[in-house]
């Protein structure tokens, strides 16, 4: 059956084969390595379309033998597109999704900045997301920050500039794009996500947020986040420090609302949960400060049900 399929795929014509690769399935494959063919003997016009067809239609997956000839496919699909310098936004975001090798990726993206074009943030983005090397990330970077930025420009420069052994406090670029992402205004939101999730750049905005009074405006569920994922002892005991209070206030308006309405069962599992907050959050900052310390934080005294 493969030898009879092999010889129809040999005698059809290019748009047959596009709509054959097109379907994904495992003939695709052997249509998609006929375009390829037909392609290096210039048989095929419109390549960029066939051979974007092959990276976004064929798909790694099944037995290992066909996840390994998919591979092929698609690298070798690249590679041509890279080649015959069919790199305009619509390929080279396709190459970015598809391809794993790291260096067919920095090909694509080198050829691409030596054509000097204007290149979008969002494909500038992608590139950085996608490779491994930091000098090639810090090229990119520096060609954003000389453009105009947004807030997801400002966020990959934040998390993917990160070299902790060398700039354990923040690299260079991390920090001139946390500067001007202060300047347009940084949101709560975001601010919690790098002391949470950017150890390099934790401290620094941790340190911001305390001086221009922010953290007092800062909502339970960010406090909780900062408390629960950033790697800074001293951050996680100061958020702690912030949010316990609060949690036992809410605590206590939940347990005086149970009690005037003891059959309501959504409050009663509310109540359940803020004492598990309660006493978890106590437990950690235990091991931080002493019980005296505790209780000076803790604004009331709250019975248990």
């Amino acid at each position: 059956m493969e030898g009879v399929w092999t010889g129809r795929i040999k005698k059809m014509s290019n748009e047959e084969l596009l709509r054959i690769t097109e379907t994904g399935r495992i003939i695709g494959l052997k249509a998609a390595g006929e375009i390829l063919s037909r392609i290096l003997e210039g048989r095929v016009t419109d390549e960029d379309k066939y051979l974007r067809a092959i990276l976004g239609s064929i798909k790694v997956e099944g037995e290992p033998k066909a996840q390994r000839k998919a591979k092929e496919v698609k690298e070798e699909a690249s590679k041509t597109m890279i080649e015959k310098g069919y790199l305009d936004e619509p390929n080279l975001s396709t190459i970015l999704r598809e391809i794993d090798s790291q260096k067919i990726l920095e090909r694509a993206i080198r050829k691409c900045l030596a054509k000097d074009r204007n290149i979008p943030n969002y494909l500038l983005g992608e590139m950085i997301r996608r490779i491994k090397s930091l000098s090639l990330k810090e090229t990119l970077a520096k060609r954003i920050l000389n453009q105009n930025l947004t807030t997801d420009d400002f966020l990959v420069i934040e998390e993917e500039l990160e070299d902790l052994k060398k700039f354990p406090k923040g690299s260079p670029l991390q920090i001139e794009a946390l500067e001007k992402h202060w300047k347009i205004g940084m949101e709560p939101e975001n601010a919690c996500w790098l002391i949470g999730f950017v150890p390099s750049l934790a401290e620094r905005t941790w340190e911001r947020l305390c001086r221009e009074g922010r953290v007092k405006d800062l909502s339970m569920e960010e406090l909780d986040e900062i408390f629960r994922y950033t790697e800074s002892p001293e951050i996680k005991m100061k958020a702690g420090k912030e949010l316990l209070p609060r949690i036992e206030k809410e605590l206590k308006r939940a347990r005086e609302l149970l009690k005037k309405n003891p059959g309501d069962a959504e409050m009663f599992l509310q109540v359940n949960g803020l004492e598990g907050d309660v006493e978890e959050l106590r437990k950690e900052l235990k091991k931080r400060l002493n019980n005296r310390e505790i209780e000076k934080m803790k604004i009331y005294t709250i019975p248990q049900t």
